[in-house]
Formats: C-alpha cells, sequence, structure tokens
C-alpha cells in the first residue's frame, strides 16, 4: 500500500491566504504613506502658521508701544502744543497771519 503524502495544515493556510496577506499589507503600507503625507503637509502649515503668529505679534508690540506714547501725551498737562503739531505737521495748518511755505525740489 503506497502512502500518501500529507500537506501540513499550516502551508495550506499560508498558500490560501497568501493574497489576502499581500492586500492586507499593501494596504497598511498605502495607510502609512497618507498618513505620513498629512503629517508633512500639517508640520508645513504648522510652521507658516507660526510665522504668522510671530508678525501679529511683533505687530500688537509697537502699537502698544504707540498707544503708550499716545497715552502719555494725553495725560500731560501740555497737550495743546501737541494738538498744535499735528495739525501744523499733517494737515498743513497755520495760525492767522502765518504764511506756509513747502520746500519743493527743482
Amino acid at each position: 500500500m503506497a502512502v500518501k503524502q500529507f500537506r501540513p495544515a499550516k502551508s495550506k493556510f499560508k498558500v490560501k491566504y497568501k493574497k489576502t496577506y499581500l492586500c492586507v499589507f499593501l494596504l497598511f503600507i498605502a495607510v502609512t504613506a497618507v498618513c505620513v503625507g498629512v503629517k508633512l503637509v500639517n508640520t508645513s502649515a504648522i510652521a507658516g502658521y507660526e510665522k504668522q503668529i510671530a508678525e501679529v505679534q511683533q505687530k500688537v508690540d509697537m502699537l502698544n508701544e504707540e498707544n503708550s506714547e499716545y497715552a502719555q501725551v494725553l495725560a500731560s498737562p501740555d497737550r495743546s502744543a501737541y494738538y498744535e503739531k499735528i495739525a501744523r505737521e499733517v494737515y498743513g495748518y497755520a495760525r492767522p497771519g502765518e504764511y506756509v511755505f513747502y520746500k519743493t525740489e527743482s
């Protein structure tokens, strides 16, 4: 009588599900690649936002300094001198009887 050779159960299992393992592995690689891509995009976006935050913070500091200067001017008793300076420099006003001359380049 001839002896039948049987394949072990493990080898049948491996052969039967080999395509399934390959599909799961490829799916895992694809998901990992997408996650890494999203992470890189988010990292670059965060760096851009941090740069914008730094610029805005610098503007805020500058405006706070300017605001404190204006608060000092308004709190001082010599407010009328400041108003006169602004009227002359910004708006080009003059007192009655004064003439305003502008320097032009030739």
